[in-house]
């Protein structure tokens, strides 16, 4: 996991955080064999200690939910860069 130097910590935990603020309502995109899958746009912002904090306002999270209660089966960052 040497690619990860300076984003984990010494136990491999995560050394950044990361929140997703929506912008509106969950599009659905499929809904088919138990599965629901939609995406969300929002505004993601990445930060690592406390000098460093990046803002995709053009983000998205792809999401695909199964089961009853449904479950997360699938979570996906999305990003568009302008």
């Amino acid at each position: 996991m040497k690619h990860m130097t300076g984003f984990v910590n010494k136990n491999g935990a995560p050394a950044f955080s990361s929140n997703f603020e929506p912008s509106g309502n969950a599009v659905v995109i499929s809904q088919e064999n138990g599965t629901i899958h939609f995406k969300v746009a929002g505004t993601l912002t990445q930060t690592q200690g406390k000098l460093s904090k990046t803002t995709y306002k053009n983000a998205a999270i792809d999401v695909k939910a199964t089961g009853n209660p449904p479950k997360i089966s699938h979570l996906e960052q999305i990003y568009s860069v302008h």
